[in-house]
């Protein structure tokens, strides 16, 4: 893609829960398992986050900010601006594609994980 389209894209990225657009891998070694682990935690870590962020907005500016009806109303937020990727990245490990004649398929997101064969 040309820019500006491919940097909007690289942004869109992280919305999706790619752990890959990180380059933890450099890192450290990160197996498949972990990989999705990381990404079905990502929205659910946003929760206490945003508990914090509004627990200090009540104490250092508005003090009449009710916080538990106010975390309740951004998670949902969150979570609704989120749904679609949190969908997508729950149902990952069950989109397929079929090798060629027809010997077995693999995970679309992990090429040398075969569906249905057990294992990982």
């Amino acid at each position: 893609w040309l820019e500006p389209m491919r940097s909007i894209l690289r942004a869109v990225r992280v919305l999706s829960f790619n752990v890959d657009t990180l380059k933890v891998a450099c890192i450290m070694d990160v197996n498949v398992v972990a990989q999705y682990a990381s990404r079905q935690f990502t929205a659910p870590v946003s929760i206490p986050i945003v508990g914090t962020v509004l627990l200090l907005k009540r104490r250092f500016s508005d003090s009449e900010v009710q916080v538990v009806p106010a975390t309740v109303n951004a998670v949902g937020t969150v979570f609704n601006v989120f749904f679609i990727s949190i969908l997508m990245t729950c149902l990952s490990p069950l989109v397929c594609y079929s090798h060629p004649g027809n010997d077995g398929s693999s995970v679309v997101g992990q090429a040398s994980i075969l569906c249905w064969q057990g294992g990982e």
